[in-house]
């Protein structure tokens, strides 16, 4: 009984994640939407650069960006293509989104290669008018 309750739970909030999906193509330039489209793209090349210009400044000293490549960036261009529903133009899935006030935003990010797997955050906050990416699980 106790796992059918939790299948039956687990089933529901499938249910509930996929009905607030949404599909982002061309992303507005401006929008943590076009800078996760972005760190993607730079993935997909293998682009570390174009990566780490999405990243705030203290993640972009030498101390720091070693450890970025090293771990984040080696995980995340391994794994990118999962998170691209298609590549052009570049589309993506965010399953749910948790606002951290006006300037920062979490993304969960719908991963395709992998059935079932839970969606992966971005958390994002906004300097100036650029988004930046403080924290990446993808």
């Amino acid at each position: 009984m106790r796992n059918l309750l939790a299948l039956g739970i687990l089933v529901a909030a499938g249910t509930l994640a996929s009905a607030d999906e949404e599909t982002i193509k061309d992303a507005a330039a401006g929008t943590p939407e076009a800078t996760v489209a972005a760190a993607l793209k730079a993935a997909l090349a293998g682009d570390f650069e174009a990566y780490v210009q999405l990243l705030p400044a203290e993640k972009r000293t030498d101390e720091q960006r070693a450890s970025v490549e090293r771990y984040e960036w080696a995980r995340f261009k391994r794994q990118a293509a999962g998170y691209v529903k298609s590549k052009d133009p570049l589309t993506f899935v965010i399953v749910r989104r948790e606002p951290k006030g006006e300037d920062a935003v979490k993304l969960f990010i719908k991963d395709h290669k992998v059935e079932g797997r839970m969606p992966v955050p971005v958390q994002l906050k906004k300097d100036g008018n650029t988004w930046l990416i403080v924290a990446n699980a993808l």
